[in-house]
C-alpha cells in the first residue's frame, strides 16, 4: 500500500499522476492521506496513525464515517476492512497502552 501525506491534489511524486480509479482521499486523526486502494483495513488505518506504534500491551481502536460501505460509520475491528468513499472518509485511531 502506498500512502501520500501530501494534501490532496498535490500528487506524490511518484509519476503515475492522479488518474487511479481506485485511489481515495482520507483523513486519518485529523491529516490528510491519499491512499491507492479504495478497501483499507484496520491495519492498514493503524500503521497510518501509528507506523511502528504496536508492541506489547498496546491495544488500536479505530472508528470511522463517511464510508461508502455499509454502515457509512461504525467501529472498524482487527482483520476487517471498509470501502472508503473517493474523497472524505474519516478514521479516528486511538492508541491505548494495557498494564
Amino acid at each position: 500500500m502506498n500512502i501520500s501525506k501530501d494534501p490532496p491534489g498535490h500528487g506524490n511524486g511518484n509519476g503515475n499522476g492522479n488518474g487511479n480509479k481506485d485511489e481515495a482521499e482520507i483523513v486519518v486523526n485529523a491529516q490528510p492521506k491519499t491512499v491507492e486502494d479504495r478497501q483499507i483495513s484496520f491495519e492498514e488505518v493503524v500503521e497510518i496513525a501509528f507506523p511502528g506504534g504496536g508492541g506489547a500491551g498496546v491495544v488500536f481502536s479505530v472508528t470511522y464515517r463517511h464510508a461508502a460501505s455499509v454502515p457509512h460509520a461504525g467501529e472498524l475491528s482487527a482483520g476487517n476492512s471498509i470501502e472508503a468513499k473517493k474523497k472524505g472518509t474519516v478514521f479516528n485511531v486511538t492508541r491505548t497502552v494495557q498494564s
